[in-house]
């Protein structure tokens, strides 16, 4: 078990930005590789505890088995572990003799701390805060002494009275060591971080340190300490106990973010920024601190950030990123400060390009990734309808030029595009040119005035580098714009020259070439979506007004930026008065300016609303407050008739149905549910008339009611009555479509599989099988699981693990295999996919070959 957990502390990766953990077990990725550890010593525990259930090991073993799920993660077994040593084994006092079990070892203490701690891992603070105030409660009234076998039997033989000796002599056995009470306190203060509540954290942390031995421990307790003095605005304490810990010579990377931080506590103290900077660029530039140098771009960065030189701190931010090599922790961290700078500031554009770099590295248990991605997604689709008016601007631009300015601007574009490929294939061959003269030896030659080390002055490397540009760009005079084959070509682009000289020289690179003649051939392409008709103008102004009322209302609801919501609104009805959002724009410009206490603004668009359009839900709405709330009143007793008459439905009175639907529209003036009742009616007389009389109903409903959801479902109806017809059958059985009938079941309980997909039959999934096989021996030996694997279809795979007991079983080993891509690394993504399956659903799946279907029932029940 100590083995696994050196593991664990060896391999935990701190986060300095924040308060690191008191208890340096890593994540759960990191806890699946000492499971092989963990496992053993429980199978070894588990014997003891067999084979000699009444010894003074049983108490241990037990306690040993809590402490190594514990490290696993597994905490409801963990849980039950602690409670049974806590309950089970509770010494008792003995009435004559004091025999050896008397002597206890404090192992009730021991799976308190545990079992505390595993409740806050579970982050369960309330049972986690009662069994801490049981341990402390008890360790307050417990003296410090050195227990002594003589002075329990003098108590013993000094008090007649049982009762109080008994009393006294449970305060020695259950006293504390001191180990135990720098255990207590830092769970405690542990306790406290998870839930912030630093003050409280901090005195306990205080505790702890007086009563542990362990150097590396003590001198995390005051790395600790100085952090939370650092949040609490104590900064002299923290500067005092950021001093300490560098005096204590911890592990590099802890003393140089003591450092750092000691450097930006003395410029809060100081009020100065100078001497930080002085002491960040100094280790910027110590060669030792080469693989720390994105760390240290990234708090200059910081401290140019919180005295207001943004731009400053931009710039750092990309050195940091660009510094970063493996820290892929690090490089996020910058490239989310990048694009936090751009949001701020309104820079949506940007904001979305550095948060779409910043998911690319960013691992998915950040504390707000969910966050990140909202943020990303909302920009992605504000960004979209910018780039739509971008573009159709910059479209409309070139159709009001002549075709000989319009040619022009192409002929640039497409002048500029071989720039770009002719400059990336020079800095193709100038890399590998860099390759061979770095590839070859050299010989330096003592007593000669040469240095062959230089390139210049080796044979070897000039000849291979001559070779090597004579293979890739054949012989070539030495003049200006050596590398175009065809000056000409680029003259007559740029409009330098109108002559076209084809001196094409067949040794140049075929590359260039080719791509030149391609993006000539493709000129015509750069004229197809340029509107130079009535037509494509009017399609183009459409794509123009969606994108602008799209990007007034993401500008209002997402990003609450008002002022550019009201730009986006007064754009579109400035270059486009007359356009189907001419009514909502001028109503959210009314909503808009009234929220920005604008009042003049606020009338004018709503005295325009009301004049104009009198009769519309907006202007009866501005008119009366309370109009809303009566229409839905009225939309309230439509849907109780909605209800009673699908339940009539239901009890398959299916005339009456009919007569109900029909009577609908005559019964309420506002009748927002007239699609569904079409429906409704439309089902009922597929149940008692003819297959034409229904097919007509159906139709009826797709005719009057197109792009809602009942004609969808209505077309899926004639689909199927065109299919019976073509099968010459009889009958039809109208299905319930108004609620979908599952396949499946959702089973939680039961038996469940880990299933891997395979759609790739040049993959060896035998490989992948045993690989599996040996990772769980490995890391789940006491799971008993087995593997197995089925052809579902001529191109599908399947690898099954069985043997999860439930949902929650299965779900916990599947998140452990997204992080186990080595298992399956030789299967391409878009090939393989994998999902967690009930016993009894997978006999439904495998015998109707249903897995569309099952993997939508799946990502709607078991992931959302």
């Amino acid at each position: 078990m100590y083995q696994g957990v050196d593991q664990l502390e060896n391999n935990n990766k701190d986060d300095y930005e924040k308060i690191i953990t008191v208890f340096p077990y890593g994540d759960e990725s990191q806890a699946s590789n000492v499971y092989p550890q963990m496992d053993t010593a429980i199978k070894k525990a588990s014997i003891v505890i067999q084979r000699h259930k009444i010894s003074k090991w049983t108490d241990d073993c037990y306690l040993l088995i809590g402490q190594c799920n514990f490290y696993k993660r597994d905490y409801s077994e963990a849980i039950d572990n602690f409670q049974y040593v806590i309950t089970k084994y509770k010494p008792k006092i003995p009435k004559k003799k004091i025999y050896k079990p008397f002597i206890q070892r404090h192992l009730r203490y021991d799976a308190m701390i545990g079992l505390a701690h595993t409740y806050i891992n579970n982050e369960k603070y309330e049972e986690a805060q009662s069994i801490i105030d049981v341990a402390v409660s008890e360790e307050k009234n417990i003296p410090v002494m050195k227990f002594n076998l003589a002075t329990a039997k003098r108590l013993l033989k000094q008090d007649k009275k049982e009762k109080k000796a008994k009393k006294k002599d449970e305060k020695l056995q259950y006293r504390f060591k001191n180990r135990l009470r720098g255990e207590l306190y830092a769970t405690y203060a542990h306790f406290h971080i998870s839930q912030n509540y630093l003050t409280s954290a901090r005195e306990n942390i205080l505790k702890a340190i007086p009563y542990t031995k362990r150097r590396v421990t003590k001198t995390r307790y005051y790395y600790i300490l100085a952090q939370l003095n650092e949040r609490l605005d104590n900064i002299d304490d923290a500067t005092y106990f950021f001093k300490k810990v560098i005096k204590r010579n911890p592990p590099y990377e802890m003393a140089f973010n003591a450092k750092i931080s000691l450097a930006q506590a003395l410029e809060r103290q100081e009020g100065s920024t100078k001497e930080v900077e002085k002491v960040l660029k100094r280790m910027i530039k110590d060669e030792k601190n080469k693989e720390f140098r994105d760390l240290l771009y990234y708090s200059l960065a910081n401290v140019m950030f919180k005295n207001g030189r943004e731009d400053e701190a931009i710039e750092y931010y990309k050195l940091s990123v660009r510094s970063s090599t493996s820290n892929i922790e690090q490089k996020a961290k910058s490239y989310l400060k990048i694009a936090n700078i751009y949001y701020t500031r309104k820079d949506y554009k940007d904001a979305k390009t550095y948060y779409d770099s910043t998911l690319t590295v960013l691992s998915a248990d950040y504390e707000d990734y969910e966050e990140v991605t909202t943020r990303r997604d909302n920009l992605s689709e504000l960004v979209i309808h910018l780039a739509t008016i971008e573009i159709q601007d910059s479209l409309q631009h070139l159709a009001s030029l002549s075709p000989k300015e319009r040619d022009k601007i192409i002929d640039n574009i497409i002048a500029k595009k071989i720039d770009e490929e002719e400059q990336k294939l020079e800095d193709e061959v100038e890399q590998e040119l860099q390759m061979q003269s770095t590839n070859t030896p050299s010989k330096t030659m003592a007593g000669t005035d040469n240095d062959l080390t230089w390139y210049f002055y080796n044979p070897g490397a000039i000849g291979k580098g001559y070779t090597g540009f004579l293979s890739k760009w054949g012989s070539r005079s030495l003049e200006d714009d050596w590398r175009r084959s065809n000056k000409g070509t680029i003259a007559a682009a740029t409009g330098e020259d109108d002559e076209f000289e084809d001196d094409y020289d067949p040794s140049v690179d075929s590359k260039i070439n080719e791509k030149i003649a391609q993006l000539y051939r493709e000129r015509d392409k750069y004229y197809e979506n340029i509107p130079l008709t009535n037509d494509q103008m009017q399609v183009s102004n459409n794509e123009l007004i969606e994108a602008y009322y799209e990007c007034g209302g993401i500008y209002r609801e997402v990003f609450t930026n008002y002022r550019a919501a009201i730009g986006s609104f007064r754009v579109l009805l400035k270059r486009f008065p007359v356009n189907k959002y001419e009514l909502e724009a001028n109503y959210n410009l009314y909503r808009l300016y009234d929220k920005l206490t604008m009042l003049d603004s606020s009338d004018y668009y709503k005295n325009l609303i009301v004049k104009k359009y009198p009769d519309s839900d907006y202007a009866k709405l501005i008119l009366n407050p309370n109009y809303l709330k009566e229409k839905n009143k009225a939309n309230y007793a439509v849907l109780n008739f909605y209800e009673e008459t699908y339940y009539e439905y239901k009890r398959k009175n299916y005339q009456k149905v009919i007569t109900r639907s029909e009577n609908a529209d005559s019964l309420f003036k506002q009748n927002n549910l007239k699609d569904r009742f079409a429906f409704l009616r439309a089902i009922s007389i597929g149940k008692v008339d003819t297959l034409s009389k229904f097919e007509h109903a159906l139709r009826g409903v797709v005719n009057t009611y197109p792009n809602t959801d009942v004609a969808y479902k209505s077309k899926e109806l004639l689909a199927r009555i065109d299919l019976l017809k073509n099968t010459s059958s009889a009958s039809l059985v109208v299905a319930d479509t108004s609620i979908q009938n599952e396949l499946f079941n959702f089973l939680p309980k039961d038996d469940h599989y880990y299933i891997m997909a395979v759609s790739d039959n040049n993959v060896n999934f035998e490989d992948i099988k045993i690989k599996f096989s040996d990772y769980n021996t490995s890391h789940h030996s006491l799971d008993e699981l087995e593997i197995d694997n089925h052809i579902f279809n001529d191109t599908t795979r399947l690898l099954l693990v069985k043997g999860f007991q439930n949902q929650k079983e299965v779900m916990k080993y599947s998140s452990e295999m997204d992080n186990k891509k080595d298992l399956y690394k030789e299967v391409p993504d878009n090939k393989r996919w994998h999902f967690c399956i009930a016993k009894e659903n997978y006999s439904v799946l495998f015998r109707k070959k249903v897995m569309a279907e099952y993997i939508d029932f799946y990502e709607r029940l078991y992931i959302q």
